[in-house]
């Protein structure tokens, strides 16, 4: 085997095996072998413990590769340093404004001065056009985007910079989701947007002026499906604020100021520009390539081999290439003898090789791919490295109008919330991520109430509007890394990574507060109030459980009075789940009868009872052992019901018997409560009176299930 073997005379070229003259396009991938090895001894991570007191970039980035790729960028054009610079000090300023500490800012900041970095290859004509960008000039910048997440991983940038450059601009590069963690959406890279943006719109453009501050920031509200709202929220507060170097949405006059390259940088820079040029046409003609050094250890895994061969980069960075990285075999499903692969013909022979031959990703998928093995050498012709290009064999460009299909797929036309079917999809994720050991994660279900009145009197524009209204108002109120969906009509779901159900019910009230103090339309007559159900990821759970609780939690709701929030655990939703009554108990269409148990030992049933009068001022009316009877509601002046429960009277009778197996032990009893409801007054609508007595057998039930939340 020839893992990890380094250039010897055994690998070096023989005298009748000379390495082919380099070409331009091998030169560029010789420069970018060379500015790793600078990297790694700039920034060697052997250690775990780097002293970041001395140097706050030990460990993240080498000084000497920073240096090169700023100058890269100024090199291309100076605007590009000096955007960075800005975005970079308002990102820090914003993270610092929302409670970030070291090193996470040292990450945000570093990130937001290289996140241009792949304008570096872009040409005159995109950079200043005048215009908004066509879909197929988008897509080239794209492409670019992801080049320079390629050349910072070379360059053994720390991961977390690149995970917050990639997930600020998700719609640059379609592998930012492998850079994290799936279905996590990412703070800082969410903070670098809308610092990006802003900077952006308070700069001169070639197509349109700079804008001021407050139209600035008005932008950026509006535009609510693209950033972060509580992001933008905290950068209109920040702009309200004054430090001691003034007001942080101010640039610095320093921040415009750059030194003349020296002739050596330049030459540096320009060699930079070529890298960028000959891997544009990688990424445009083939699938994917990986590159080793002298020592076949991987440098570099590019996008397109992370999307072909689904094995995300960072396993492979710094990794020793072995002959079984990536099973291999002929089209007959024979595995290739080791001299048959093809880096180890080129280190055999020293030329280039091409072959058609089967590839497995993860999850042993096999691929048709070709394969071109392609020596990299110095001057003497002393092997520094070797690139292995793919192309896959039934590969198909995807144009841009597609991408963005796609996208609109996932998307709620009307309110730019996630839809349904994104929605089952993240959740499909968090709750693997569960199963595997991960922190626990809530799921909150809330509808619009009385929803269908808003359409009847106002119209469904209106009710659109109000639609529109709350799912902004659900933006801005939610927190990062929260995924809000349109379940369909007017009920929303909210999941709420590692939040448990204690946390997810107080979110859920925040939110119900917020809804019912908000006005979500253009008419102030029109308010809506909502309903929500609550409940956490529990061991044993599916999707479809998860979402089952936190629907019969917003039932509950729904059916005890509706602006409030209720949750269900799996314990509490099977004790309290009602039995119906039988049609001979209720052939009578003035008395309802029900039933349903409640986790209470019996030497409680009394001081529970007592809450539940006081709460509803409901009167006792008898009482003996196993049984009472209530008075619910008053009597009109003429005896007869009127329109609200206050004015609706009933009896209630309610008998307690003991739900134990035996089994349990004293304290955690089942109290099977049986419930019979009758009218108090004159009453000719049995609907009428039954949608009274379910709503009363609604409180009790919520009231006694409450005793074990």
């Amino acid at each position: 085997m020839l893992t990890g073997r380094l250039v010897t005379e055994e690998t070096a070229p023989k005298a009748s095996q000379k390495i082919a003259a380099r070409t331009e396009s091998s030169q560029a991938l010789v420069s970018l072998l060379s500015l790793a090895r600078k990297a790694e001894a700039s920034n060697p991570r052997a250690s775990v413990d780097l002293d970041r007191s001395t140097d706050p970039l030990a460990g993240i980035i080498g000084r000497p590769v920073l240096r090169s790729l700023l100058s890269a960028m100024q090199y291309r054009h100076p605007t590009i340093v000096t955007h960075g610079r800005r975005t970079a000090r308002l990102a820090v300023a914003l993270a610092s404004h929302l409670g970030w500490d070291r090193p996470q800012l040292t990450y945000l900041e570093l990130a937001a001065l290289l996140h241009d970095l792949g304008k570096v290859g872009v040409p005159d004509n995109i950079l200043a056009k005048p215009g908004s960008l066509s879909p197929d000039e988008a897509g080239l910048l794209a492409v670019h985007q992801g080049i320079a997440l390629d050349v910072l991983a070379a360059c053994r940038v720390h991961h977390e910079v690149l995970t917050t450059i990639a997930h600020a601009f998700p719609h640059t590069d379609p592998t930012a989701e492998r850079l994290g963690r799936p279905g996590e959406a990412h703070v800082g890279g969410r903070i670098l947007a809308v610092a990006d943006a802003f900077d952006s719109l308070r700069t001169d453009q070639s197509y349109r002026s700079a804008l001021a501050p407050e139209e600035a920031l008005k932008r950026l509200t509006e535009s609510d499906t693209r950033f972060d709202g509580n992001v933008v929220a905290a950068l209109s507060r920040l702009a309200e604020s004054t430090g001691p170097d003034g007001n942080a949405l101010e640039a610095h006059p320093a921040d415009c100021e750059l030194a003349p390259l020296p002739p050596s940088e330049a030459q540096e820079a320009a060699s930079l520009g070529q890298i960028f040029s000959y891997m544009y046409i990688l990424e445009s003609l083939y699938d994917g390539f990986t590159l080793v050094d002298a020592d076949l250890r991987f440098v570099l895994a590019s996008r397109g081999s992370v999307r072909l061969f689904d094995r995300p980069a960072h396993e492979l960075h710094g990794k020793s290439w072995a002959n079984r990285t990536l099973p291999t075999s002929d089209h007959e499903g024979k595995p290739l003898a080791d001299h048959e692969l093809p880096l180890n013909r080129v280190l055999a022979s020293s030329k280039a090789v091409s072959r058609s031959l089967r590839m497995q990703a993860t999850g042993g998928r096999w691929l048709d791919v070709e394969v071109q093995a392609v020596p990299l050498a110095d001057e003497g012709g002393r092997l520094l490295g070797i690139a292995e290009i793919f192309r896959s064999q039934t590969r198909s460009v995807e144009p841009p109008h597609v991408r963005e299909l796609k996208l609109a797929a996932s998307r709620d036309p009307l309110t730019g919330l996630a839809n349904r079917s994104e929605l089952e999809t993240q959740l499909k994720q968090s709750m693997k991520k569960f199963k595997a050991g991960g922190a626990p994660f809530s799921a909150l279900f809330l509808d619009v109430d009385f929803f269908k009145r808003v359409n009847d009197n106002y119209g469904h524009a209106v009710g659109d509007e109000v639609l529109v209204g709350l799912a902004k108002l659900l933006r801005q109120e939610c927190y990062s890394g929260e995924l809000l969906a349109r379940y369909g009509g007017e009920e929303f779901v909210v999941i709420c990574p590692e939040t448990d159900l204690p946390s997810a019910r107080r979110r859920a009230e925040r939110l119900r507060l917020a809804v019912s103090q908000s006005i979500l339309c253009a008419d102030p007559d029109v308010r809506v109030t909502a309903s929500f159900g609550a409940a956490a990821a529990e061991p044993g759970d599916t999707v479809e459980s998860l979402l089952l609780r936190a629907d019969k939690a917003l039932y509950r709701a729904k059916k005890t009075g509706r602006n409030r929030s209720c949750s269900f655990t799996t314990a509490e939703l099977a004790v309290c789940q009602p039995t119906e009554p039988t049609e001979d108990e209720n052939s009578d269409p003035f008395v309802y009868v029900t039933s349903f148990k409640a986790c209470l030992a019996s030497d409680m049933v009394v001081f529970k009872l007592g809450g539940f009068l006081r709460e509803e001022r409901a009167v006792l009316v008898d009482v003996a052992p196993g049984r009472a009877v209530i008075r619910m509601g008053s009597r009109g002046l003429f005896g007869g019901w009127g329109g609200s429960s206050q004015w609706r009277p009933v009896e209630v009778r309610l008998e307690f018997g003991d739900g134990t197996t035996g089994i349990e032990s004293r304290q955690n009893r089942s109290i099977v409560v049986r419930v019979t409801v009758r009218p108090i007054g004159r009453i000719r609508k049995a609907d009428v009176f039954k949608s009274r007595a379910v709503e009363v057998v609604g409180s009790l039930r919520s009231y006694f299930a409450a005793s074990d939340a």
